[in-house]
């Protein structure tokens, strides 16, 4: 599990609980949970071109390789879907660089109760969709 985001704002007792789950789950093999806690898009895209313009790179040098490369997102896969809980239908910002060709899954109930048959139910919706990656 890697999880991505800001610790700052956040108490010791959940910054403990991010350290002790990663630490569980370091040598895991069977799949992959990635977690935004005190994640913004934006911030992250922010935070990514300052660490860029701190490595002193010209602007013709920077590209998308290089951008991605800067994010708290860097080493995890692009999510192949993004499911949306409470009934919104935005993102808010969630993922603005790395979910840009995700399918989008929406829920009308809050995040506490997804239960097992939600999850079969964007799975199966996903296996129906024809992926076309922006074209």
């Amino acid at each position: 599990m890697k999880v991505v985001g800001r610790r700052e704002g956040l108490n010791n007792r959940i910054q403990k609980a991010i350290d002790d789950a990663e630490a569980k789950t370091a040598g895991g093999t069977r799949g992959q949970i990635n977690m935004c806690i005190n994640y913004g898009g934006r911030a992250e895209i922010v935070d990514g071109i300052q660490k860029i313009i701190t490595q002193g790179k010209t602007v013709e040098e920077i590209n998308e390789d290089m951008v991605s490369a800067s994010l708290w997102t860097n080493g995890i896969p692009e999510p192949e879907m993004i499911v949306r809980t409470s009934g919104e239908k935005r993102l808010s910002g969630f993922l603005a660089w790395s979910g840009v060709y995700s399918e989008l899954m929406f829920i009308d109930h809050h995040w506490p109760d997804f239960s097992v048959e939600d999850l079969d139910a964007c799975l199966e919706e996903y296996q129906g969709r024809q992926r076309r990656y922006g074209v």
